[in-house]
């Protein structure tokens, strides 16, 4: 009983980790729509799949438990029990390449399923070979490894297919748990079902039965995924079309350098696992033996050998463990910068961890062999810390060829990496540390002192390759970048591997000021070959204002292979002639009188064009409503991209979503700008038509600095004492003032229904304000619809950090920078076409879009030599071509009310924006100035030069190092301070409706 419960505990408690490692993700995967996560059915193929590679080194290390039965039964020595894993490795390899190449291009279910056939089978076989016939028993071992060839090479293809993200890391790194786990169990099993049954025999044959069970489930349940999730989200690979040649296939893998030396260096580590797998509990025996004086490890109690076997089992499963984990989660910690590791951060950490591993592991091996004859305790010790290391790099060295090599080559790279592998590595290893251990003992000593003292020796030499396999691993950390972006830029129609952005952060109501600290910037390529990307744009995730936003700042590579498609609009064709605003609405681009600008439609999508410096620079804005339909959208990209080449391709172009709109925007709309409920249907009417049978409307006028009016439904519900209410009743219009609504809030609830009024109703309504104990229903939380919004997205990191040039921008080619609160920004190149120019912005949406970042997130494309201050600061070695722009003057707003230092900037500042009850900042580069308003608190005013240092220590802006911070008080403006207003009344602030006094006044008297 204890020894079947010995051999069903590690498959128990490997399934319930699993199970509830799938319920997890499960969990974490529930708010993902259909089609953008994985299934139950994807984490049941992968349960197959993980048990079928526990069974995979279950097989192959049962030999090793048994191996002193079969050398006695066979009356073999060491050189022809080190043959038997030569003919398995062999076969191994020799069919590894064979299927890499079919499962790049037929069905791999169906290979699978073969070479688990011909597994199982011969497994069952040479267990029943008699043991006159050695040759026999060697031939079922090869067609062993030739049926284990079809799994191992394709069974990471499917898994890599399957999942994406870190989903596919921590899938890989679960699968390549079953290298310690497997072999682990297979010393144990084999050793404990022989003793129990005193039959080496049944120690190998108890495995097959449950190889049966896993092909049974791999035929009913394993599916071949045809097209890769994790690749699916920007380009879509065709998996049995444009595929090279055999022969240029290798060509390519062999000039990778990263590939190359890096399965050179896993080669080596192989050697020496395999060697290790194989020969130590052997060793361990002999030494057993010679510590009791006995002449043979015949001698030895069954029980004893069994419990050697066990022993170094259960170390090899905890150590693997270990290791897996731990070189996965080294891995991901220093490429993406977390905990200790941000002043670290490097894409290279997969071959930096493996070097690592790799080199824990040549002092640790030779301690092992120093202190297994002196103290076994001990050496254990060190076996396991020698075994973790060395296993850094199963799930890491995965992801490091995945990263530089196609998707259509992976399964035949991953065939050629088992190839060298094994025929150099532990196919070879064994045998050929059996035949030195031969050579030093010499035919006539076969003592089991001697057999350990030889074999000892013959170790230093798999010890001393783990050297040359450091050097490789840091050789591949060296050239991988390169290889990286080789592999990016390629333009072969291969597949562009996205992988995941690193880190997302929740927005907790970021202002719109944006420093640029502790940035990130990675370089990726996109290649745009995905039709469903280049017809239309994807559907836009729904607003939602907690929506996690990624906190790294990236730099992505657009390679332009798209063309324009429709002819431009009529109404376009002398657009940005003269300055000023025009906004249009679709579908029919309708213009909108200017009577009616700042108005818009909930359900509809808007262009706004801003001409300015002469007619020779513009500003394109598309708004999007938050009930816009899908057409809608779609149409605001097309006509967004028609202004853009009928001005030649030369416009700034931003993307505004309702409720997230740019301060630049809205400072177009001051006045007057308001949401309205409806649609295309809604349209504008005569004033006779509007009141004839007028529908009362209510608005809710909220904002600290920028005032949105937004229609709510008439409801005492939907009142509040904190904001503004505008009640439009037709000929009447209500202005309803809370004392705990904001003063700007008031200001700009009347100028809209005073707009309303004179503008729009041509003076027919009258404005009507209500004081502010007009109602008593108490202050109602006002009640937010949050929609989630799902999908995973991916990049691949090629550098970042410190690595980032301003060199890596390519005149010749467009590239997205997203600088994450700061908004994502399309930079064109000079050699970019007009098309080209055009497709950029759209590709600017399709990024934001697949990264899942928040629909509101502003888009703005800039162009080569002509990029503003909001670009070039989140390079820190940005140079410009051409004469450095004049510093232009920035307004800020800057509150402390919570406890906390905001600043809000105030995009086309004017006198009328100095708010007279906060502090305000207008840096003027070497001079900054605070204007404290009269209407300020006490806290402000007191720590107004505070205010002004926190604005400062959150600048990045280049600036004289005695820069002057000086105080000026509402009324008491300096001439130099009014200097950088574009008209300055000095009646406004001294007996005009703006002084605190008079306003309190005009509001509620």
């Amino acid at each position: 009983i204890r020894d079947i419960l010995i051999f069903v505990f590690p498959f128990i408690s490997s399934f319930i980790f699993i199970h509830r490692l799938f319920h997890l993700h499960e969990r974490m995967a529930a708010s993902v729509k259909e089609g953008g996560g994985n299934t139950r059915g994807d984490y049941a193929v992968f349960a197959i799949l993980f048990f079928t590679n526990i069974l995979n080194y279950v097989d192959r290390y049962t030999m090793a438990g048994v191996l002193t039965g079969i050398q006695q039964d066979f009356s073999i020595d060491d050189a022809h029990a080190g043959l038997l894993q030569t003919a398995f490795i062999t076969a191994l390899a020799i069919g590894s390449p064979l299927f890499g190449y079919l499962g790049d291009r037929y069905n791999r279910k169906l290979l699978i399923i073969i070479g688990l056939s011909i597994w199982t089978a011969s497994v069952l076989g040479s267990s029943f070979i008699p043991k006159t016939s050695f040759v026999g028993f060697i031939t079922m071992r090869a067609f062993f490894g030739f049926g284990q060839a079809a799994y191992v090479t394709i069974s990471p293809s499917l898994i890599a297919d399957t999942f994406n993200g870190e989903r596919r890391a921590l899938m890989l790194m679960l699968y390549y748990f079953a290298i310690p786990v497997g072999s682990g169990l297979g010393f144990i099993v084999g050793s404990k079902v022989a003793s129990v049954a005193n039959d080496w025999r049944w120690g190998i044959r108890a495995p097959s039965f449950l190889d049966a069970i896993c092909l049974v489930l791999l035929i009913f349940f394993v599916h071949d995924r045809q097209v890769p999730a994790a690749e699916h989200e920007i380009v879509i690979e065709g998996r049995a079309t444009e595929r090279s040649s055999y022969k240029n296939d290798l060509l390519s893998l062999a000039k990778n350098a990263t590939f190359m030396t890096s399965t050179f260096a896993y080669t080596a580590v192989v050697f020496v696992t395999g060697t290790l797998s194989w020969w130590i509990p052997s060793a361990m025996q002999h030494v057993q033996a010679m510590t009791k004086n006995l002449t043979s490890t015949k001698d030895l109690d069954p029980n004893d050998k069994a419990r050697t076997t066990f022993i170094f089992g259960i170390i090899t499963i905890i150590s693997g463990f270990s290791g897996v984990a731990a070189g996965s989660v080294l891995s991901n910690l220093l490429s993406s910068g977390k905990w200790c590791f941000s002043y670290c951060r490097t894409p290279r950490s997969d071959p930096i961890i493996c070097a690592v591993g790799t080199l824990i592991g040549v002092p640790s091996l030779f301690a092992v062999m120093q202190l297994i004859p002196i103290n076994m305790y001990v050496a254990e010790v060190f076996m396991f810390v020698c075994i973790t290391g060395l296993c850094f790099i199963w799930a890491t060295n995965v992801n490091l060829y995945i990263s530089v090599v196609a998707p259509n080559k992976r399964n035949t790279a991953n065939g050629i990496q088992i190839l060298l592998s094994h025929v150099l590595g532990d196919g070879s290893g064994p045998y050929i540390i059996g035949v030195i251990s031969d050579a030093i003992r010499g035919p006539d000593d076969h003592s089991p002192g001697g057999n350990w003292s030889s074999l000892s020796k013959a170790f230093y030499v798999a010890n001393a390759i783990l050297i040359p396999a450091v050097i490789l691993f840091t050789i591949a950390a060296i050239t991988y970048p390169r290889d990286r972006t080789a592999f990016l830029r390629s333009t072969n129609g291969s597949m562009v591997e996205i992988a995941e952005l690193a880190t997302t952060a929740e927005n907790g109501g970021a202002t719109n000021k944006v420093t640029p600290s502790d940035k990130t910037r990675i370089p990726v390529k996109l290649t745009m070959t995905d039709p469903a990307l280049t017809s239309s744009p994807p559907r836009s995730p729904p607003i939602n204002e907690k929506t996690a936003i990624g906190d790294q700042t990236l730099i992505i590579y657009i390679r332009m292979v798209s063309t324009m498609e429709g002819s431009l609009d009529p109404m376009l064709y002398n657009v940005g002639k003269e300055e000023g605003l025009c906004v249009w609405r679709k579908f029919k681009l309708e213009k909108i009188a200017p009577s009616h600008h700042g108005i818009f439609y909930d359900g509809d999508s808007y262009i706004v064009l801003n001409t300015k410096d002469g007619a020779d620079a513009w500003d394109v804005h598309f708004w999007l409503g938050q009930n816009a339909s899908i057409d809608e959208m779609g149409t605001a990209a097309i006509k967004a991209v028609e202004i853009d080449q009928a001005l030649d391709g030369f416009p700034v172009q931003y993307r505004e979503v309702q409720g997230h709109e740019s301060p630049l925007f809205l400072s177009y709309f001051k006045k007057n700008f308001r949401y309205e409920t409806g649609g295309h249907d809604s349209g504008f009417h005569t004033v006779e038509d509007i009141l004839k049978d007028f529908q009362p409307k209510l608005y809710r006028c909220k904002g600290k600095r920028n005032v949105r009016c937004t229609e709510v439904r008439i409801s005492r519900l939907s009142l509040n004492l904190g904001d503004v209410f505008i009640l439009d009743v037709g000929k009447e219009i209500y202005v309803w003032m809370p004392p705990q609504s904001g003063r700007l809030e008031r200001i700009r609830g009347m100028e809209r229904a005073k707009n309303i009024a004179e503008t729009e109703r041509q003076n027919q309504s009258k404005v009507m304000k209500i004081g502010t104990n007009a109602t008593n229903s108490g202050s109602i939380s006002e009640g937010r619809k949050v929609n989630d919004a799902s999908g995973e997205a991916q990049v691949t990191k090629i550098a970042q950090g410190d690595e980032v040039k301003q060199s890596l921008l390519d005149s010749k080619d467009a590239f997205i920078l997203d600088a994450v609160n700061g908004g994502i920004y399309v930079w064109v190149g000079k050699g970019c076409t007009v098309e080209e120019r055009s497709r950029a912005f759209q590709w600017g949406q399709t990024y934001l879009y697949v990264s899942n970042l928040p629909s509101w997130t502003t888009v703005t494309r800039v162009l080569e030599s002509v990029e503003p201050q909001m670009f070039t600061q989140w390079f820190d070695d940005w140079h410009g071509a051409k004469k450095k722009a004049e510093f232009v003057p920035r307004l800020f707003q800057c509150s402390n009310e919570t406890g906390k230092l905001v600043i809000e900037e105030i995009a086309g500042y004017e006198q009328e924006d100095l708010d007279g009850d906060d502090v305000m900042v207008l840096d003027a580069l070497n001079i900054i100035y605070v204007w404290v308003g009269a209407g300020a608190n006490k806290e402000e005013k007191k720590e107004a030069e505070k205010t002004a240092q926190g604005y400062l220590n959150n600048s990045e802006v280049k600036r004289h190092k005695k820069t002057v911070i000086e105080t000026v008080f509402q009324g008491e403006e300096t001439p130099t301070f009014k200097k950088f207003f574009p008209a300055w009344d000095e009646k406004m602030f001294k007996n005009s409706a703006r002084s605190a006094a008079n306003m309190r006044k005009l509001l509620f008297n």
